[in-house]
Formats: C-alpha cells, structure tokens, sequence
C-alpha cells in the first residue's frame, strides 16, 4: 500500500472505545497516488465529567444536576445522629 501515517491527534469521542480511530483525512475508498499521508483521529474514550458540588440541594435538585450531565445517581440514607 505504501501510505504513511501523518499527523495522529487524540479527540474525546461519546461512542467509539478509547484507541480506536474515528476520523481519517481520507476516505475509505478513495483513491489516492502512492506514498499518501494520512492524519486520523484517535478516540480518547468519553470526555471525564466534573462532579459538581450538591451538598445543601434537595435529593431531587441534586439528581437534577447530576443527570443533566449524563450522570447516574443511587441514593442512599443515613442517620446524622
């Protein structure tokens, strides 16, 4: 094939596992002379998300918060005596 392998930058991606390309600056198929560079895109994995502070909010204006970021919540009691 004699292509070689440009310019690699690492991006977050919400679907693809982490080290896997997403995006090459060729496309699949093309044809293209001998000796082609081609720049891809490599997954990071999903973007880390900051856990905001919800100390002080009600059990559901904290499930708010935290879902509107794509977060999951389990509640659990304790006694605060």
């Amino acid at each position: 094939n004699n292509l070689k392998l440009g310019e690699v930058t690492e991006v977050y991606h919400d679907t693809a596992p982490e080290r896997t390309i997403v995006e090459t600056s060729i496309g699949a198929g093309e044809m293209v002379p001998r000796d082609t560079t081609i720049d891809v895109k490599i997954s990071k994995g999903r973007e880390p998300v900051k856990v905001p502070n919800v100390v002080g909010k009600t059990i559901t204006e904290a499930e708010k918060i935290l879902s509107d970021l794509g977060l999951t919540t389990q509640v659990s009691r304790q006694s605060s005596t």
